[in-house]
């Protein structure tokens, strides 16, 4: 037998190229400790440019408000907007961007949507089905575009936390949760399984029934760190570090990936203006659950997965705290309008790519104008709603590296 290289030397000693590369793996009992270098197994982020574009058809100029978009295992994606040419519109396309077909209609009736919560959840399984939730229904429909079926939710609240199965079912993240003092905040939201037919499968909390809390009053923490993947596992992070814990609901087996990157500070003006942020929230009487102002900034921001759950991303752009206030509806005044401080991000869109088994792959960077929360990745490519000065929604598709 020959060994060519490096690379087969190493193999004979015990040594993967995972370790080649910096990455370390420890087990504690049923957990294994991963620990990854900084880079990643890429090294350096890629940046990556648009391949296409949806082009709506002739009649429909522009994508007026893009609410949500969902990648499909074909490579193509499905837009969700809310000023259609006839209202609003679920539309299809294909890995190109060019136009497929509409999908189901606005209305009340079985298969159909309204947009009277300004607000949309928007979800392809790896079986191809497309879950849409407006308001308290969830919409299922075939890869063909024909409604399979709708489900009345218990709540119309929405939390963006819709994932599609494999086999015409869905998980979703949808309760609201009243804490000891009777104020609504979302603490350790369960998913609810079920299926296109309305038939509930069960619920999934998360492992050791650990308080995984989403600041409401903190815009770097939109959402919790928390997810169901459909091969039966559950990934959680953590907002102060870069890294993943997947647990597999059948077996409890644990790995826990992290990556030796220390989060950054805030300039003394930063915090100051942070502070007064926070008292500026409490002072009105929003419900909290963060014990005060951190010292350092967040790494992780939101965390999301492609229909195969073949990868997690993890966002992790950057925020500033400027000044310039804006207008608010404040829930504790009766809706009253008032000029609240703001946090912008102040730099390129930033995702962090890991394997289930803990690899991490490194960091994939998209333009300026991308909106972070509106990213939907697939298995190589990603689509993202990009936004212009004007206002105008335009919706692309980024390739990814596979190496």
């Amino acid at each position: 037998m020959r060994i060519h290289g490096l690379i087969g030397v190493l193999v004979l000693l015990g040594l993967s190229p995972e370790m080649l590369a910096g990455q370390a793996r420890a087990t504690r009992g049923d957990t294994v400790i991963v620990t990854n270098p900084i880079g990643g197994r890429w090294g350096k982020a890629s940046t990556l440019r648009a391949a296409a574009s949806a082009r709506p058809p002739a009649r429909y100029d522009d994508f007026g408000n893009v609410l949500a978009i969902a990648a499909a295992p074909d490579g193509g994606v499905y837009v969700f907007d809310r000023q259609g040419p006839d209202g609003p519109t679920l539309s299809q396309f294909d890995r190109t961007g060019r136009f497929v077909r509409f999908v189901g209609r606005w209305g009340d009736g079985p298969g159909e949507y309204n947009a009277t919560v300004p607000k949309a959840d928007l979800a392809v399984g790896s079986d191809s089905v497309v879950h849409l939730r407006v308001g308290d229904r969830l919409l299922c429909y075939a890869a063909d575009g024909k409604a399979i079926g709708t489900v009345r939710m218990r709540s119309s609240f929405m939390t963006a936390q819709l994932r599609g199965g494999s086999n015409r079912d869905f998980y979703v993240r949808s309760e609201i949760v009243a804490d000891r003092s009777g104020a609504r905040v979302m603490v350790g939201l369960p998913y609810t399984h079920s299926q296109c037919d309305g038939t509930f499968v069960d619920s999934i909390f998360a492992p050791g029934g650990k308080r995984l809390e989403t600041h409401l009053v903190d815009p770097h923490q939109r959402y919790p760190l928390w997810m169901v993947l459909p091969t039966g596992r559950v990934v959680t992070g953590e907002s102060s570090r870069l890294g993943i814990q997947v647990t597999s609901l059948k077996s409890r087996q644990v790995i826990q990936a992290w990556v030796g990157e220390a989060p950054p500070k805030y300039l003394p003006a930063e915090l100051a203006q942070l502070r007064t942020i926070w008292d500026w929230v409490k002072a009105r009487g929003f419900p909290t659950v963060s014990p005060g102002v951190p010292d350092t900034k967040r790494m992780v921001y939101g965390m999301t997965t492609d229909y195969m759950a073949s990868r997690v991303w993890l966002s992790r752009s950057s925020i500033s705290i400027p000044s310039r206030p804006r207008s608010v509806a404040s829930q504790a005044r009766g809706g009253k309008n008032e000029r609240a401080p703001l946090l912008t991000y102040d730099d390129l869109p930033r995702f962090a790519g890991f394997l289930p088994d803990g690899t991490y792959l490194g960091d994939v960077v998209l333009p300026a104008n991308v909106r972070r929360l509106d990213a939907s990745f697939g298995v190589g490519f990603v689509w993202a709603v990009l936004q212009d000065e004007d206002g105008v929604h335009t919706v692309s598709r980024f390739l990814i590296p596979t190496k």
